[in-house]
């Protein structure tokens, strides 16, 4: 990288107190210091630095098409959350399955015998005898 001190010192300067004519000799001296070689160094600098911070890449398991746009670390930590995320669909959904099963057998004929052995009087009562059950160890 180098150093730009005394060009951002210049352009800082243009629009500084004085006379026109002060002005105008402040734009002299910047125009000046603007070589064509160093304009194309700080164009090409900043297209290096462009292309290193900034990325563009699809995250995900492919559903959704989601990008991101940013530095490495910024998209490395945007897969780890689309992965996670992923993961905890896939552990609802598991879940949703489990409950859907628990409430067809619970409101079904075939567990009417075994609740009414738990004191459950009602399909009501059956959530709260089962959680009492299973609070105290008791077994499917």
């Amino acid at each position: 990288m180098t150093d730009y001190t005394e060009l951002k010192r210049l352009a800082g300067s243009i629009h500084g107190s004085g006379s026109t004519m002060q002005m105008l000799a402040r734009w002299r001296e910047f125009e000046h210091a603007c070589e064509p070689k160093l304009i194309l160094a700080l164009i090409a600098e900043n297209e290096r630095l462009n292309v290193m911070t900034a990325t563009t890449m699809g995250v995900g398991s492919g559903e959704g098409s989601l990008f991101v746009h940013g530095d490495y670390d910024s998209i490395k930590a945007a897969q780890a959350i689309v992965i996670e995320r992923d993961q905890l669909k896939a552990e609802c959904e598991a879940l949703r399955k489990d409950a859907e099963r628990y409430r067809w057998l619970r409101d079904s004929d075939y567990a009417g015998k075994i609740l009414r052995d738990m004191g459950a009087r009602y399909r009501a009562d059956s959530d709260q005898r089962i959680d009492a059950a299973m609070g105290k160890g008791g077994q499917p």
